[in-house]
């Protein structure tokens, strides 16, 4: 049997053996992402298994650097192509737990706003159903005296009122009355005045001649 063809089997029967072991170490009810994870690391073992059989192959070929260097490549472009996807698995982890964690903070909050407004509920509840409490003799009498002294102001100032107002009116029949009397006592006085002014009818003309009671005809 050839070099290669032995390689060929040893990386056949590594590869069985790192399957069995890999998907034994995953829960039975693993969610996605640790199923992603798992899957990851499987291919991951997988490309070092191939690596590690190539390198061994190489080392029987005649351009030995060439064959390593190669089988490297292969090495890291697959390694490579598994860290994005595990970068890319842990970035939705990071996103998922930080949801998560504001998700439970919420709930907190919410509890803690429904905690703090039951008692409050609860006073104004008590208070609603507690009967109102029964007045003392006292109290009653110092109410009634309050109403009694209330209502005694407002007819105090009703009564006040209604005297000035007739006052006023009082002062009004005065002026008006005063006002009357003088326009009489300016009317008597231009009468007074006429009276002076006006010539007497039995006075005779001064200049005219006197005619007899009894002319001849």
């Amino acid at each position: 049997m050839s070099t290669r063809r032995s390689l060929e089997l040893l990386l056949a029967l590594v590869l069985l053996a790192v399957g069995p072991v890999l998907q034994a170490a995953q829960p039975l009810k693993a969610d996605p992402a640790a199923a992603e994870s798992s899957r990851i690391a499987r291919e991951r073992a997988e490309v070092e298994a191939r690596a590690k059989v190539a390198e061994a192959a190489c080392r029987q070929e005649f351009a030995v650097s060439a064959c390593l260097r190669q089988a490297r490549a292969e090495r890291r472009a697959g390694l490579r192509h598994l860290e994005r996807q595990q970068a890319l698995l842990d970035d939705a982890q990071r996103k998922q737990r930080a949801a998560d964690r504001l998700d439970r903070i919420r709930e907190r909050q919410e509890a803690a706003a429904r905690e703090q407004a039951r008692p409050k509920v609860e006073v104004r509840s008590r208070a609603d159903r507690a009967p109102a409490p029964e007045r003392s003799a006292s109290d009653v009498a110092a109410v009634e005296a309050e109403q009694a002294q209330r209502a005694a102001r407002a007819a105090s100032a009703a009564s006040a009122a209604d005297v000035k107002a007739g006052q006023r009116a009082d002062a009004a029949t005065q002026r008006a009355q005063q006002a009357q009397a003088h326009r009489e006592a300016v009317e008597l006085r231009n009468q007074a005045r006429a009276a002076k002014k006006a010539p007497s009818a039995s006075l005779p003309v001064p200049g005219t001649p006197a005619v007899p009671a009894s002319a001849p005809r």
